[in-house]
C-alpha cells in the first residue's frame, strides 16, 4: 500500500515467485509476466462451487480468482490451504523447494 502505481506494477512485472494470501493484493497477477504464483487459501475460501450463481450444498471450487487469473496469463500456480492465520513454514518450505525442481 505504501508504493506508487508504477512500483506495484514493476514489482509484480519482474517478480520470480510471488507468495500472497487469498485477497485483494493478488488482483496484481495481472501485471505479471513469466511469474510462479503461490497462493495461501483458507479452506473455505475454495468452497462453496456455485453453478448459475447457486450454491451447491458440500462441493469445494476446484478454483480461486487468482487461480483462474494464472491459468488465463499461463502462469505456474501452486495453492497451500491452511487453516493457520499464519502459514507453517515447513509447508511453505516444502512448496519453494518443488517449485525450484521445475525447469525455469
Amino acid at each position: 500500500e505504501d508504493l506508487s502505481l508504477q512500483q506495484q506494477i514493476n514489482l509484480f512485472y519482474y517478480a520470480k515467485i510471488i507468495v500472497g494470501m487469498h485477497g485483494a493484493g493478488l488482483t496484481n497477477l495481472g501485471f505479471s509476466k513469466n511469474t510462479t504464483v503461490v497462493e495461501i487459501v483458507h479452506p473455505h475460501e475454495v468452497s462453496p462451487c456455485y453453478l448459475d450463481g447457486i450454491v451447491i450444498p458440500g462441493v469445494k471450487a476446484t478454483r480461486t480468482y487468482y487461480h483462474m487469473i494464472a491459468h488465463m496469463k499461463n502462469l505456474p500456480y501452486h495453492c497451500l490451504e491452511t487453516t493457520h492465520l499464519s502459514l507453517p513454514l515447513l509447508l511453505l518450505s516444502k512448496v519453494l523447494r518443488d517449485i525450484s525442481s521445475y525447469p525455469p
